[in-house]
């Protein structure tokens, strides 16, 4: 915890954007939504992307009840942003939370066979460049 609570105050208000990486084979335990809340409410950070990897492992209907379970407990903890699933980011909107579900094996797999990434990983990688292309357009105010 000592550790976190470091990283926390010493590098993230730097970043320029926060990711959490899930487990989807596992629900989401209190301590990842806490720390979820946590960084967004320390340090204001007004987008965050939370990618729930290993979706290939999952039963389909166990993964609509995990989709559910994942923007219904964002929408209780951060109640003041919009969750969205597997869109490109036009603009950046405030106060957006990317939620993505995806198959680092499935991408793996994809990318030793010369095809395209599929198409939840690709929505994953075109939200993540959009929104650091606009950050670095953003004015830097310096301290």
């Amino acid at each position: 915890r000592a550790s976190m609570d470091l990283l926390v105050k010493n590098y993230l208000p730097k970043a320029d954007a926060v990711i959490f990486l899930l487990n989807g084979t596992k629900a989401i335990t209190d301590v990842e939504a806490r720390a979820i809340a946590e960084v967004r409410s320390r340090l204001g950070h007004e987008h965050m992307f939370i990618v729930v990897n290993k979706t290939d492992q999952v039963e389909p209907s166990e993964l609509e009840a995990t989709k559910r379970w994942v923007y219904e407990t964002a929408a209780e903890m951060l109640p003041d942003v919009t969750a969205a699933e597997d869109r490109v980011l036009k603009g950046v909107p405030n106060r957006q939370l990317f939620v993505h579900f995806v198959s680092s094996t499935d991408a793996l797999r994809a990318a030793e066979r010369g095809d395209e990434p599929p198409k939840p990983f690709k929505a994953l990688h075109e939200n993540i460049s959009a929104y650091l292309n606009a950050e670095r357009f953003k004015p830097k105010l310096l301290s």
